[in-house]
């Protein structure tokens, strides 16, 4: 049966784990690698600041189903034909924030899968803030992209996934 829900809060307050899938999305121009990082606007106590694709894997998805589906949300590439997953870094990484939960602050434990995802069609058509809250993207050089990640202010494991990835 249920457990009441006094109970049920006593156990998420202890710990939640909510695994992340990353996607380091690069293209080439002319050669050079560029990597696609998007902009996430101020909330609450966190500033402005540029992050790679990423989000939450749901139960019944593999890694690689959440990453197509982020991409997808987060720049707005449905047609994973023009993509190629090169594989994931096999560092381990994870980081610690809260979750919001029926009012709650719940510490929040996140293992992360980072993959390198190439473009293939380097002039596809990028659009954000169609189903999330960035507000702009832009293909950064590799040594301006680690320099754009370390803004990050929860994640700051990024840059390093990103350098493992790449």
């Amino acid at each position: 049966g249920k457990m009441p829900l006094d109970a049920d809060l006593e156990g998420l307050a202890k710990r939640e784990t909510r695994k992340i899938v990353r996607g380091i999305l690069y293209r080439h121009n002319h050669g050079d690698p560029e990597f696609l990082l998007l902009l996430k606007p101020k909330t609450g106590t966190e500033i402005t600041y540029w992050q790679a694709i990423q989000g939450g894997i749901k139960t019944y998805e593999t890694p690689e189903q959440a990453l197509l589906r982020e991409i997808g949300e987060e720049a707005d590439i449905k047609n994973p034909g023009v993509l190629r997953v090169l594989g994931w870094s096999a560092k381990k990484s994870s980081y610690v924030s809260t979750r919001m939960k029926a009012g709650v602050n719940i510490p929040t434990i996140s293992p992360v899968k980072a993959f390198a995802v190439e473009l293939l069609n380097p002039n596809y058509p990028i659009k954000v803030g169609k189903e999330d809250n960035h507000i702009r993207y832009d293909w950064f050089p590799y040594r301006k992209a680690i320099t754009a990640l370390e803004t990050e202010p929860t994640h700051a494991d990024q840059s390093r996934v990103f350098i493992d990835v790449v």
